[in-house]
């Protein structure tokens, strides 16, 4: 299960925003949004050579939007 903050990121990697725009939006560092960038990875199963962009491209943006 993804954490609310890396359904953000998640959400904000959908819109092709790079880590370093992450952590301005998110007034995050950005090896803070790595951190999250790898969890995202294990816990969706990503090879670290899949293109993380593409594959979140292919998932419906509703189930990005943390419950609140």
């Amino acid at each position: 299960l993804l954490t609310a903050m890396e359904l953000k990121v998640c959400a904000l990697l959908k819109m092709k925003l790079t880590s370093s725009n992450i952590c301005s939006v998110l007034f995050l560092s950005k090896r803070t949004i790595e951190f999250h960038r790898l969890n995202i990875r294990k816990k969706m199963n990503i090879a670290k050579n899949d293109d993380i962009y593409l594959i979140l491209s292919g998932i419906e943006t509703t189930y990005l939007i943390p419950a609140v």
